[in-house]
């Protein structure tokens, strides 16, 4: 699979009062790779993320070409595609099983259960998380401890 835009630009507003968010923005992201997105407060970063999954851009006029192999993107691209806002929260008492069928459950809620899971399996394998699957995430900064057996261990992420 390849995500590709060519010559992006987003604008608010109209006339003297519009402004312009990203400038004939290009990129390209292909299968089996990780991308990150860099950039200043309010270089732009979230609205890229959002016109890529066609996500809280109403309000904006886009321009420009988006495609995954070589396919335009429309509107439906927001409901097969999905990522990781700057804001989004961890649970760091979870596992990373307990948290994908949360996100599971509140993103794919019209889905059936039995395709949930097998959604979150298809991830798992594609992220190569089997190995983390039953560790807990924890949260930077704060301990937890576990029992290992009699003994117990002090960890600090």
């Amino acid at each position: 699979m390849e995500l590709r835009w060519e010559n992006v630009t987003v604008t608010v507003g109209s006339g003297e009062k519009g402004k312009t968010i990203l400038n004939n923005v290009s990129g390209c992201v292909r299968q089996g790779s990780v991308m990150a997105i860099m950039g200043s407060s309010g270089a732009g970063k979230s609205t890229l993320m959002n016109i890529l999954t066609r996500r809280n851009i109403q309000g904006l006029k886009t321009d420009g070409r988006i495609t995954v192999n070589g396919v335009e993107v429309k509107e439906h691209i927001s409901k097969i595609s999905a990522y990781v806002q700057q804001n989004d929260v961890f649970v760091g008492a979870m596992t990373v099983a307990e948290h994908l069928f949360l996100q599971a459950k509140l993103r794919l809620s019209k889905w059936k259960k039995e395709d949930q899971e097998r959604r979150i399996n298809e991830v798992v394998k594609q992220m190569g998380l089997k190995k983390c699957y039953d560790t807990v995430i924890g949260t930077p900064g704060i301990p937890f401890i576990i029992k290992l057996d009699s003994t117990y261990r002090y960890i600090l992420l």
